[in-house]
């Protein structure tokens, strides 16, 4: 009991700590669920490790899997998981105070801090609006994608029974747009690598679930302020988001034209080549859906997709990695520095000399997770350091593509990839501040030195 206590203890201390306790209570609960037989097809068997495994991929919208999803689960398993990616896309608390508003709970201050730094926002305004705006929004949009592309699977051909359809329709749409990558195909998206309609679905959920909720948020007061006729002006933050989020995605199409132009798309056309080009830089930074394995592609483009996941989609997105702004922020304070200019400005606002600091620190201790579990699982598996090092950054920036490792892994890679999609899903910030003691301000301050560097 005294144990379960200081457990207690340490958790309620911080919202940020019971955040992270919440998200490591789900996941075990689903890895449960998951693992029970009712979530099974018949004569199948699950390892613990295994349902773990999946839960916390789909908790995380990661993707990676050991097992074949659509050989495994069950009925019952399918939608116990789509539930899973539902609850890792919109955030615990978000789910949590939809709950509460629709019980007419009125929502206290403590509960809009834990909501604040679920969703990783700045300050307690406005966070109860933002998740009623961007629940709607998340429902239309699946609902609407759920009947199209159920509907597209069933009367072009794809399956022959109505229902069949409509289930894959509803998982796909759920996944896509929650930014998982889970499918039910049993081949993810390559099955559609020729039809261009489904791509560009897919394409528009996941970009729309990678742009982040507050975008979200900004893109409906913009809409709404045109039909009255009013003038709106978008935020830093948003235009930073959008911005560079386009600039990533065309980055990634041209270089893997560059890289696949006398490789993987000698043989292919005009039309042919521009789909595999700008689904492929999408979903490396958003889904981890495939349309063809990543195993054809270069080692330079493997290597360049490894980059856009470890960058990964914008904060308060379905989306991991370090995030788009913080790449963005520290862009921008290099290029700063080697204009000789002291502060980082941009459309005629300084940003936070803290905000620059935190943007470097989540970058190296990014680069400091994906390199020590690449590190572990080259020490206890024998795969290639590629393979490997793209599994990794799968998994920190929770995309889900894999060069078809995953089954083989032993149980310590698997328990290492555990971790990092679990430290990519809460965010780096979330995961440092667990350790983050209750200091009373400092009241000595040292004598300022300094230090040659570089």
């Amino acid at each position: 009991m005294f144990i379960f206590k200081k457990i207690r203890s340490f958790l309620h201390s911080t919202p940020t700590r019971l955040i992270a306790g919440y998200y490591f209570l789900f996941t075990v609960g689903f890895a449960i669920l998951l693992w029970l037989p009712f979530s099974l097809q018949e004569g199948v068997s699950l390892s613990f490790l295994d349902a773990l495994f999946v839960s916390t991929s789909g908790l995380s919208n990661t993707g990676l899997s050991p097992i074949s999803t659509v050989e495994t689960f069950s009925i019952t398993g399918i939608v116990i998981l789509a539930l899973n990616l539902q609850i890792g896309g919109l955030g615990l608390m978000m789910l949590s105070t939809a709950i509460w508003l629709l019980a007419g709970h009125k929502i206290s201050t403590r509960e809009r801090a834990l909501i604040m730094t679920d969703q990783n926002q700045i300050n307690l305004s406005g966070v109860v609006k933002l998740v009623k705006s961007v629940l709607i929004s998340f429902l239309i949009i699946e609902l609407s994608f759920m009947l199209i592309l159920g509907n597209y699977y069933y009367f072009m051909g794809y399956y022959s029974n109505y229902w069949t359809a409509m289930l894959q329709g509803f998982f796909t749409t759920v996944s896509a747009i929650t930014n998982s990558g889970f499918d039910i195909t049993g081949a993810s998206l390559i099955p559609f690598q020729n039809d261009y309609f489904v791509q560009t679905l897919h394409m528009f959920l996941m970009f729309f679930g990678a742009m982040g909720f507050p975008v979200i948020l900004d893109i409906q007061r913009y809409v709404q302020c045109k039909k009255a006729n009013k003038r709106f002006k978008f935020s830093i933050y948003t235009k930073l988001t959008m911005i560079t989020t386009i600039i990533l995605w065309i980055v990634g199409i041209i270089g893997f034209y560059i890289f696949e132009y006398h490789h993987f798309l000698v043989d292919k056309g005009p039309i042919e080549g521009f789909f595999y080009a700008t689904f492929n830089s999408l979903t490396t930074r958003n889904a981890g859906f495939a349309t063809v394995d990543m195993n054809a592609f270069t080692t330079a483009t493997l290597t360049m997709f490894c980059g856009l996941m470890f960058v990964g989609s914008s904060p308060n997105s379905s989306g991991g990695g370090i995030r788009t702004t913080t790449f963005a922020i520290i862009v921008l304070a290099i290029l700063s520095f080697a204009r000789g200019k002291e502060y980082v400005n941009i459309y005629g606002r300084e940003i936070e000399t803290n905000t620059v600091y935190k943007s470097f620190m989540i970058f190296i201790v990014g680069i400091l997770i994906v390199c020590l579990s690449t590190l572990l699982i080259c020490a206890s598996d024998s795969f290639s350091l590629m393979e490997i090092f793209f599994e990794v950054s799968s998994a920190f920036g929770t995309t889900g593509l894999t060069m078809g490792i995953t089954g083989e892994l032993t149980s310590f890679a698997k328990i290492v990839l555990i971790v990092t999609m679990f430290i990519g899903r809460i965010g780096i910030v979330t995961f440092l501040m667990i350790f983050r003691t209750n200091s009373h301000p400092v009241k000595v301050r040292y004598p300022k030195a300094d230090i040659i560097i570089g």
